[in-house]
């Protein structure tokens, strides 16, 4: 599939309420685009592209006295919600009945998000990328830890209620979709160590984007 760039990250453009032309990074919060994607990627969260894209802009700071537009307010991604679709390419309403893992070692988000594509063109803004997962990554490995005590915290109640609801597999499948979360983390956290240790034109490739010349 081609992909029509909306704008290049280091193109200047007119806007006709602002006396100077803009770039790409004036008019959008970079540090929220690039949460925005490496979380939902993180995910394997297809509906954060096509369905579920919320975005904000946040106000413009203004001189009291004079009303003058200090400076603009950037839109921003968020808020991040909606992953009842996560960690599948199968979504069927019910619980997953059939595994998924190989999608832990694919991309959903970073080869589909037209905003991020004709960011993570640049090198410059694919090596703010890298900075970002390697100061997270530590962060994402303590949670995946801490979901095997927290499965012990919430044990009862939850094959209390998935027998309601599945009947006599329900304490199974409490067990089995719980330790397939985990699983699939520790396998994404392996994935995106690879990729993201990649330089910029490698990385480009194993994502599935085009390498310009």
């Amino acid at each position: 599939m081609k992909i029509k760039p909306l704008l290049k990250t280091k193109e200047k453009i007119s806007v006709s309420f602002r006396a100077e032309p803009v770039g790409y990074e004036d008019l959008i919060d970079v540090d929220s685009l690039i949460d925005y994607v490496l979380l939902n990627e993180l995910m394997y969260n297809p509906d954060s592209i096509w369905k579920s894209c919320y975005m904000h802009k946040s106000q413009n700071i203004v001189d009291e006295e004079t009303g003058e537009i200090l400076e603009y307010g950037k839109l921003k991604f968020g808020p991040i919600w909606d992953f009842d679709a996560a960690m599948s390419w199968n979504f069927t309403n019910e619980p997953y009945d059939q595994s998924y893992i190989e999608g832990a070692r694919a991309t959903t988000v970073l080869c589909g998000n037209i905003f991020f594509i004709n960011f993570v063109k640049d090198a410059d803004n694919y090596l703010l990328c890298k900075q970002r997962w390697q100061e997270v990554s530590e962060g994402v490995k303590a949670v995946v830890d801490y979901l095997r005590d927290y499965k012990a915290i919430i044990k009862e109640p939850s094959r209390s209620d998935a027998l309601t609801y599945y009947g006599e597999t329900g304490k199974f499948q409490f067990d089995m979709q719980y330790d397939y979360v985990r699983l699939f983390l520790l396998d994404r956290i392996d994935y995106f160590d690879e990729i993201f240790a990649l330089e910029h034109k490698p990385f480009l490739q194993a994502v599935g984007l085009p390498v310009e010349n």
